[in-house]
């Protein structure tokens, strides 16, 4: 098994990190994702999350909550990219327009999902990113499945 990233050879499980302040969503979200093949840390607290990311290889995609205590998504996202990751996250926000509050530009934001969210849109979008599949623009509240399936 490689720990590159982006290494998408058969067989080779997903990893994805959820971070989330909310109990319920961690642990749906972790169910659905493993059940659907991938491997899945999920953390409540996004000190402890930004402490696990450090020290572990990258995973293929971050699920990051944009409000928590201590530590919002964007600032963590923040952080990680100064300290040179490039993992992409797809942010997951209760705000009704979260442009004041995430940069649609910054690299690493590679969707927002507006909660409450639809499992399939989420399977689709991480099943896109970690497939290597071009998403719509950074900061897009919709989903590019329609448009990947229509190049096969």
């Amino acid at each position: 098994m490689s720990d590159e990233q982006g290494d998408t050879q058969p067989g080779r499980r997903r990893r994805v990190v959820i971070i989330d302040d909310d109990d319920a969503i961690v642990e749906t979200l972790q169910e659905v994702l493993l059940a659907e093949g991938y491997d899945v840390e999920g953390y409540t607290d996004p000190i402890e999350a930004l402490e696990q990311l450090r020290s572990q290889p990258p995973p293929d995609v971050i699920v990051l909550d944009c409000v928590m205590p201590a530590m919002d998504g964007p600032r963590l996202m923040e952080t990680l990219a100064a300290e040179g990751s490039a993992v992409p996250v797809v942010l997951v926000t209760a705000l009704s327009d979260p442009g004041f509050f995430i940069d649609p530009s910054h690299p690493q934001a590679a969707r927002v999902i507006n909660k409450p969210f639809d499992l399939e849109q989420l399977l689709e979008t991480l099943d896109d990113l970690s497939s290597g599949t071009p998403v719509s623009a950074p900061g897009s509240h919709r989903h590019a499945r329609a448009a990947s399936t229509q190049q096969t």
